[in-house]
């Protein structure tokens, strides 16, 4: 079961309030653009594990109209939150990922996992029912915090429901069942506190970001052979 901070299990609406703002803002606009250089064909499905409150799952579905979206969720409040908001191409469903693979509409083309892996006690029983049910050649774009930042690593070791994620034992645990990494990036220095970035401090997250030591955030490609 994913907690997403025992603060806000029970509040869908204050979590998504939670995730507004600068970070987030990145977060969505890269996975957007990212699966525009997919070049998913109409009607393919893309599924998120860990959908939260709906926020990115229905922006993407509403991008994406020719597309398919399913998110996974194990909290039913949030599932019940995102449905609210959710276009007509874009569904839930109440359960963990490693339940889901009976679940799902069809086999997916993508899968997305934003924030959320770190919260799992382990990688490999995701990855072995994403592996299950993907289409060959699907890609996984997994971000996460990056532990190699010592402001992330100390957060993550910290925070209520929290875990530190850990890439290497991710791509290990995902190549037994069938997935290869494809890429490793790091990605954004603004933290989530802040909710409007000004212009300099874009500027310097542009410039910065790609150092391990420095990205709050680390992306992971991977693609089942």
């Amino acid at each position: 079961m994913i907690s997403r901070n025992s603060v806000y299990d029970n509040d869908p609406a204050g979590y998504d309030r939670l995730r507004s703002g600068w970070l987030n803002q990145r977060r969505a606009d890269f996975i957007t653009n990212r699966l525009m250089g997919y070049g998913l064909p109409a009607g393919a499905l893309a599924v998120e594990i860990g959908s939260g409150a709906g926020g990115l799952l229905n922006r993407l579905g509403r991008r994406f109209p020719d597309l398919r979206f399913v998110g996974i969720e194990p909290l039913a409040g949030y599932v019940d939150f995102a449905r609210g908001g959710a276009p007509t191409n874009v569904s839930y469903v109440t359960a963990t990922a490693e339940d889901a693979e009976a679940l799902l509409p069809g086999r997916p083309r993508a899968v997305l996992s934003n924030d959320v892996l770190h919260h799992l006690p382990g990688y490999s029983a995701a990855a072995k029912a994403m592996a299950r049910r993907a289409a060959t050649g699907c890609l996984w774009l997994a971000l996460e915090p990056n532990h190699w930042n010592p402001y992330t690593f100390l957060k993550q070791a910290a925070g209520n429901g929290e875990r530190n994620f850990h890439p290497r034992a991710f791509a290990q645990a995902a190549e037994r069942e069938g997935w290869r990494l494809r890429s490793r990036e790091y990605l954004f220095l603004i933290p989530p506190f802040v909710k409007e970035a000004p212009a300099w401090m874009k500027a310097m997250e542009r410039r910065l970001e790609g150092a391990p030591m420095l990205a709050g955030g680390v992306c992971l490609e991977l693609a089942l052979s």
